[in-house]
């Protein structure tokens, strides 16, 4: 059996495909901890314009602008934790295939 076919390669890579999606998960909520954070923290500056603090790195501009870059980085994590999990579901199809 070639590395391709055996069901212990197949397995290892398996795991090792979890393993990933793990991680990114792991990341996601980390980028999604952020994003709720800086929601508050935009929620603030806009209910209280003239009371921003001076180590606020400026302004709701600046927070809008975080809060971008990590929706960015959200649908990131999202679109990788996609094509690992279809990955897992061709590799679970060729071990199903293998016996």
């Amino acid at each position: 059996m070639d590395h391709e076919t055996d069901p212990t390669a197949l397995l290892e890579r398996r795991l090792t495909l979890v393993g990933n999606v793990s991680a990114v998960n792991a990341e996601a909520l980390k980028v999604n901890q952020r994003i709720c954070g800086l929601q508050m923290d935009i929620q603030r500056l806009e209910l209280m314009p003239g009371q921003a603090e001076p180590g606020d790195a400026g302004s709701l501009q600046a927070a809008e602008a975080a809060l971008a870059g990590a929706e960015t980085a959200l649908a990131d994590c999202e679109r990788r934790i996609a094509e690992l999990e279809s990955e897992i579901e061709a590799l679970d199809r060729r071990l199903a295939a293998s016996g």
